[in-house]
């Protein structure tokens, strides 16, 4: 025979636990961090990178970012030190007003006053232009616009160039003026 006290007991202990579950279940949902923010995110004075699975591709020295809400495309003012850098070689640096980066593809776009600065064989050249294209995949620099291209004394004024980093090529559009 079972104790007339069990009976209610067990009711009590049952209702209790249930009542428990209940408070937690509903409380589970106050510690949840709050939504991400619509905001694009700006920070200043600072280095953005991009990687290839060999190490690193290239990196930006900035005064100010500006991040989508994505995290996907950065927009940044005052690049003052550049890098491009390539297996075994010393980096090629760079300058600009401006950079649009995708971080997705690590591609980038520069505009602006664009200076560009290889030391290839201990031959400073040096690229000026308003605007150039990095792209990583290729590791190949565009200026499609009127640039400049000099090396020691020579000066060359060309429509566009192109300059393949992994093979050290540089295709030169049309030569513009005299020399």
């Amino acid at each position: 025979m079972v104790p007339t006290w069990v009976k209610p007991t067990a009711w009590t202990l049952g209702l209790a636990a249930a009542i428990g579950l209940g408070i937690g279940v509903y409380q589970a949902g106050f510690d949840t961090p709050p939504a991400p923010t619509l905001q694009p995110t700006i920070l200043h004075h600072g280095k953005a990178e991009g990687h290839r699975l060999d190490g690193p591709s290239w990196s930006l020295d900035y005064d100010k970012i500006d991040m989508s809400t994505d995290q996907v495309l950065a927009n940044l003012d005052g690049i003052h030190d550049g890098k491009l850098f390539r297996k075994g070689k010393k980096p090629v640096r760079l300058q600009a007003k401006h950079a649009s980066v995708n971080t997705a593809s690590n591609d980038f776009t520069l505009t602006g006053p664009v200076t560009i600065i290889d030391p290839e064989n201990g031959k400073l050249r040096t690229f000026t232009s308003d605007s150039a294209v990095w792209n990583a995949f290729a590791q190949t620099l565009t200026l499609a616009h009127p640039s400049t291209f000099t090396q020691g004394d020579a000066q060359l004024h060309v429509e566009h160039l192109t300059y393949n980093l992994k093979t050290g090529e540089i295709k030169l559009g049309r030569i513009r003026g005299t020399m």
